[in-house]
């Protein structure tokens, strides 16, 4: 039996998240949009020396994401409605990161890979608060 953690298909995320629909935010107690979903993102310490802002100590970031035209083609072809996506779980795995669509049917998510330096292209490129300036 296959590992389905290992068993990943590649997600662009330059297309589906690009940085000018993704912005930090302190904590998902902030207001969005309901276009928007929650994104919650785990860098490790390697990871966060290499970015040119202020990560927290816990490497936790907090974002929204305004959906795109790509990331709605991407839940049709997966047969799941953007709106049933809860969060996007994003989680350094130190060569490429693991990107998870977690959905309101807890028995089912989607899972891809997102490379290192795409990711590193979309923190550095998005809108961020104050304190990751």
């Amino acid at each position: 039996m296959t590992n389905e953690r290992f068993n990943k298909s590649e997600l662009d995320i330059k297309i589906v998240i690009p940085p000018n629909h993704f912005r930090t935010v302190e904590s998902f107690q902030m207001h969005k949009v309901k276009a928007e979903t929650k994104v919650e993102i785990e860098l490790k310490d390697n990871f966060k020396q290499e970015l040119n802002f202020k990560v927290p100590w816990d490497g936790k970031l907090y974002a929204y994401f305004l959906r795109t035209q790509a990331f709605l083609e991407l839940c049709r072809e997966k047969n799941v409605d953007a709106e049933d996506i809860l969060t996007i779980y994003i989680e350094d795995w130190d060569k490429n990161f693991s990107v998870i669509f977690e959905t309101t049917d807890a028995k089912r998510e989607l899972s891809f890979y997102a490379a290192r330096q795409d990711m590193k292209y979309l923190l550095e490129n998005c809108c961020r608060i104050p304190e990751q300036r």
